[in-house]
């Protein structure tokens, strides 16, 4: 490939984000010299073939995961029935065969390692550092650089792991193994006969099942200083039997959601009734206290003393996409009981010889310590959710804060005039979000040298997707530095939000950069408000939020949002891909491209 030449637009990232975009760009730009550039021996991101632990399954089940123009199911070779979860290696096919329909191979550099990337100046775009692997794996890798016009971070928020710091590591002698590595290890674990697994998150219970149901004793550590056990729902709830995903994507229950971005859709009437009403938000309460408490009746996490340690610890109203789903083929409770999975909640204070030393304390400050003899230490700890890349300017000065990335401040939050204005904006709409709960008295962080466990500012992005500071170049965007159960739908609505602003088609309404900042900042202030028992401190954090959010970036380029037949199927239908099966068409008609 000629790297001599500029590129028009490269993609750093081979997911569901950068492929998506990557489809959308050239579906509009056919003759664009386009780049996508991923870490990774396979395409795929989170479902490329290192990341496919063994048992691993969407949560979505089948239809609500898939491109709108080529849908997941047996018409197109799938063999999967519908309502069920998929695995992740079909998942992979599936994007590897969307990939051969688009032609999208040729555009892939695998095992590319992106050391640094240079603004340029005067907006003429961005130099990238490519590391690659050298033929010696002795050698110091070889590098090249890239220059390109227009620039799609598509790494997402799951890119490096993240393991704390324990003491005793060195003397350990067994693995201590991130989730996301499980599959580089199965050989290696396959003789095991206890592990043990520190976190409350799905990966913590994916991992505990698929050992436990192959004869491997688990211990599953949460954290006593953490946020405790993840919401895992089964995958139909509430009294109408429905799938959870399809809840969260049925436009009237998503007025349900306080959203700062929710009259994009209309029905502002009803919103204001619902969110700034006493009697309006007392109803709001009762839809979220039914669905909670449908979840935790249904598990019957109180019937066993064991289960009742995997009982979540904060209401369902602030956890947006932390609600998870039991997507396994027998009872994961079940395990539990019968002792083949023992739930610790505690610290980890040290590691020794084979040894995990925890502690615990009760309500009266009494302390308890436990030993535990395994053979590897498996982490749900989560991700480092930085982009994982070097911005700088053609000085090598960092320009993180420039481009609206997570940084540390200094100043104290209730000292910043700014974030105090963006709070009140966001609380005198929204009285709801006041009375925050208290996620956990004994709340820490986990211990690490990471940089990134410093950061007290999250990203602050203009629509989630442009630099504020940037925003007038049209350069760069970022797409996938949110959370959402809706994946793909809101991918491809950022795919083409991102594509009309490089074409100069997103008005920005005549609107300063500083203007702009503080858009940016109302917006990361509503998350952090909306989801403290998520991440919305770090990022946007959706669930009832994510059809909203993607009426707001097809209103911005004049593409219908109403997409249903009649208002019946509008306001109590699910939206599912092939709702929005055409918008490229819509998209270049508007535009007559």
């Amino acid at each position: 490939m000629d790297y001599e030449k500029p590129f028009d637009i490269v993609i750093i990232g081979g997911g569901w984000a950068g492929i998506t975009h990557a489809k959308t760009h050239l579906s509009i730009h056919p003759e664009s010299r386009l780049l996508i550039l991923d870490k990774n021996a396979t395409l795929g991101g989170t479902w490329s073939k290192r990341r496919l632990y063994p048992g691993l399954k969407t949560n979505n089940t089948v239809g609500t995961i898939e491109f709108s123009d080529y849908p997941l199911n047996k018409d197109n070779g799938y063999d999967i029935e519908e309502g069920q979860h998929i695995p992740g290696t079909m998942i992979n096919q599936y994007l590897n065969d969307y990939c051969t329909i688009h032609d999208l191979h040729k555009r892939f550099q695998f095992e590319q390692d992106v050391q640094q990337v240079v603004k340029l100046e005067n907006a003429q775009g961005w130099e990238i550092t490519v590391a690659t692997p050298a033929p010696d794996s002795s050698k110091e890798k070889p590098t090249h650089t890239i220059t390109t016009r227009k620039l799609v971070v598509a790494t997402g928020l799951t890119s490096e792991t993240f393991i704390p710091e324990f003491e005793g590591a060195s003397e350990f002698g067994v693995p201590i193994v991130h989730c996301g590595h499980l599959l580089d290890w199965e050989e290696r674990l396959s003789g095991a006969k206890n592990v043990t697994i520190f976190g409350g998150t799905k990966s913590a219970w994916d991992a505990a099942y698929q050992y436990a149901t192959n004869g491997v004793h688990v211990d599953m550590v949460i954290r006593e200083s953490g946020h405790g056990p993840c919401w895992m729902s089964p995958s139909r709830v509430t009294p109408f039997n429905k799938c959870i995903e399809k809840l969260v994507s049925t436009r009237a229950l998503t007025f349900f959601s306080p959203c700062i971005w929710g009259n994009a859709g209309g029905y502002v009437g009803w919103r204001n009734f619902l969110h700034k009403t006493a009697v309006g938000r007392a109803i709001v309460q009762g839809f979220w206290t039914v669905l909670g408490n449908d979840v935790l009746t249904t598990n019957g996490y109180s019937k066993h003393p064991e289960t009742k340690k995997l009982a979540p610890w904060i209401d369902a109203f602030w956890i947006a996409n932390g609600l998870s789903i039991l997507n396994y083929p027998t009872d994961f409770f079940d395990l539990v009981k019968e002792n083949k999975i023992t739930v610790h909640v505690a610290d980890i204070t040290h590691l020794s010889q084979r040894t995990i030393h925890i502690m615990s304390t009760s309500d009266s400050g009494r302390k308890a310590t436990k030993a535990i003899e395994t053979d590897a230490l498996i982490c749900s700890t989560g991700w480092k959710f930085h982009p994982p890349l070097n911005f700088v300017d053609t000085t090598g000065k960092s320009i993180d804060m420039d481009l609206g990335l997570p940084y540390h401040d200094e100043t104290p939050e209730k000292e910043d005039t700014r974030i105090q204005a963006a709070d009140q904006q966001v609380l005198r709409e929204f009285p709801s979000l006041i009375n925050q709960p208290v996620i956990n008295s004994k709340m820490k962080p986990m211990p690490s040298k990471s940089v990134e466990r410093t950061y007290n500012r999250g990203f602050q992005l203009y629509r989630f997707i442009v630099p504020p500071s940037c925003a007038h170049e049209r350069t760069i965007v970022f797409q996938g530095c949110l959370q959402t159960i809706c994946t793909v739908m809101v991918n491809q609505a950022q795919a083409l939000w991102s594509t009309a602003y490089f074409d100069g088609k997103i008005d920005l309404d005549g609107k300063s950069e500083q203007e702009i900042k503080d858009e940016a900042l109302l917006y990361a202030r509503f998350s952090k408000w909306r989801a403290p028992g998520g991440y919305g401190s770090r990022y946007p954090d959706f669930a009832f939020d994510s059809i909203p959010y993607i009426d707001w970036l097809l209103k911005d380029i004049g593409i219908n949002t109403a997409r249903k037949d009649g208002w019946w199927q509008e306001l109590w239908h699910p939206y599912i891909a092939p709702d929005y099966k055409g918008i490229w068409d819509e998209y270049k008609q508007k535009h007559g491209l």
